[in-house]
């Protein structure tokens, strides 16, 4: 569903029906969220390229069941995603691509057990932080496409009982680690 797509008297309808799952947020409704307010089925929020504030991180708290949560190209602080991640607790899908967030983000992350998507393409990335999220234990698919991952950084991702796929487009992972993580069962885009 795009917002700006439809009417607030159509949303409404939706939301009252109890049928609204997923909501696409852009520029175009950057203030306005009043029609989608008692959207308790909502699943599935994008937020990508919205100016997110403490006030919208704080509005949004009311939908207490999404599982998939894109942020990707936001200018956030590693404090607004742990006050989304304590919101969600039901979220297993976190795009976090592209936005201002720093290593800081990730003990932030491994606190959120219950994630089994990550993308976190184009952001900083070390050895110390993927050791948090190898321990997540339902975590399946990692994106660090265009990170500066190396084969150091990656290595424990090795020791993951949950990841089964990691895409690592645009970075200097070797053949070598992606044959060494294929024989552990664990998917390496190049």
């Amino acid at each position: 569903l795009q917002p700006r797509d439809l009417t607030d008297e159509n949303i409404k309808v939706l939301v009252d029906q109890g049928i609204l799952h997923t909501v696409s947020l852009n520029e175009n409704r950057p203030n306005d969220f009043k029609p989608i307010d008692k959207a308790e089925n909502l699943r599935n929020l994008n937020l990508s390229g919205v100016r997110v504030t403490p006030a919208r991180i704080k509005s949004f708290a009311i939908f207490k069941n999404i599982e998939s949560l894109q942020l990707e190209a936001v200018t956030l602080k590693d404090e607004d995603v742990k006050t989304f991640l304590e919101n969600y607790p039901k979220l297993k899908r976190l795009v976090l691509s592209q936005s201002t967030l720093t290593t800081a983000i990730y003990p932030i992350l491994a606190q959120h057990k219950e994630l089994t998507i990550l993308e976190m393409e184009k952001l900083p990335v070390t050895e110390e932080g993927l050791k948090m999220l190898a321990s997540l234990p339902n975590l399946n698919r990692l994106n660090l496409a265009g990170t500066k991952a190396t084969d150091e950084i990656l290595k424990p991702l090795a020791e993951s009982m949950s990841i089964k796929s990691i895409r690592a487009v645009g970075t200097k992972v070797s053949d070598g680690l992606v044959k060494e993580f294929r024989e552990k069962k664990i998917n390496v885009e190049r």
